[in-house]
């Protein structure tokens, strides 16, 4: 079991730090701060804890300045259009269930 889970630990670091696997802001938070790291990781941002979690939430979408800043503080691990389509997606759930 501890030879799997070392496997399975060394496969994940490769892919985040050798190939580059991008993600969505709130897995990026979540791998880098942890489930409940919402108030470190906006102090790391410099952003408001309340822009942070409507970011977070996929309630609102930063202006594309703030976006290319939080994407820099990420190491460029955050893939923007994967980040825009969960927007998106979250936009139009709200739409249909209005």
């Amino acid at each position: 079991m501890l030879c799997v889970s070392f496997l399975t630990h060394f496969v994940l670091f490769y892919l985040y730090t050798i190939k580059g696997v991008q993600m969505t802001f709130s897995k990026w938070v979540d791998s880098t701060f942890g489930e409940n790291g919402g108030g470190k990781a906006a102090r790391f941002l410099g952003i408001g804890y309340r822009t942070f979690r409507s970011y977070y939430a996929c309630e609102r979408f930063p202006h594309p300045k703030n976006c290319q800043i939080i994407v820099l503080k990420s190491g460029n691990k955050i893939d923007v259009q994967k980040w825009q389509q969960d927007y998106t997606n979250n936009q139009n759930k709200k739409k249909v269930s209005a």
